[in-house]
């Protein structure tokens, strides 16, 4: 059985899980705990998992049709939610959400919030992983590398052996002024500040260059 109700809540943010509202299904699948999602309206198989906590309540077909019985029903759901999110999800689901917080609320700066709405949200989901593994690891030009080839998989990464603040990328495509800002805002993030993206387009870098690369750096992908 998947926990589809998980499914449903690990895609919101936490604010918004108070603005679910959950009603008890009357015809569905016996095997899911989602029957049906209508914006904020949850329709849930009550008796999946929680059968014998409301089955008092469930026997009542009049009062679990009335205005007060769908809104204990509602109260009660959200209670063994509540329960089920502080027993079954792991620290860092807690700090993914703190920190998506407070680039939303632009501590990040105005540029970040700005990069973290122009992802989708599976690709807002791993830089928030990433951002978290890089507080956890402090593994920066690893995790940069990570989060510029998720976005450009086609591009190639080199660093400095004897200077490691310089990293060379060649892109392949012509000068996208985009996707300059967007690999910029990733050094932002994950980078420190002293060091230097360098960005080839659709030439790569010069011959001698390479063969300087080749000799006093190495190639990360």
């Amino acid at each position: 059985m998947r926990n589809e109700l998980w499914e449903v809540i690990g895609k919101k943010d936490l604010q918004e899980i108070d603005d679910l509202e959950f009603r008890a299904a009357t015809s569905g699948s016996p095997y899911q705990e989602v029957v049906k999602m209508d914006g904020q309206q949850v329709t849930v198989n009550p008796y999946l998992k929680d059968g014998e906590l409301l089955a008092d309540l469930l026997v009542h077909n009049d009062f679990m049709e009335s205005e007060e019985g769908k809104l204990l029903f509602h109260q009660a759901i959200h209670i063994l939610l509540q329960i089920e999110r502080y027993k079954g999800c792991d620290k860092n689901f807690f700090l993914k959400k703190i920190i998506e917080r407070e680039i939303l609320e632009k501590r990040f700066g105005e540029e970040i919030n700005q990069f973290y709405h122009k992802l989708t949200r599976e690709e807002q989901t791993r830089t928030l992983e990433n951002i978290l593994f890089f507080y956890q690891h402090k593994q920066h030009v690893d995790v940069f590398v990570r989060e510029v080839v998720a976005i450009y998989p086609h591009c190639m990464l080199f660093q400095k052996k004897k200077e490691q603040k310089h990293i060379y990328i060649y892109m392949g495509i012509p000068k996208d002024r985009q996707a300059k800002w967007m690999i910029e805002r990733c050094g932002d993030l994950f980078l420190p500040m002293d060091s230097q993206i360098h960005i080839a387009w659709e030439e790569a870098f010069l011959l001698t260059d390479m063969h300087r690369l080749e000799a006093e750096g190495k190639c990360i992908v």
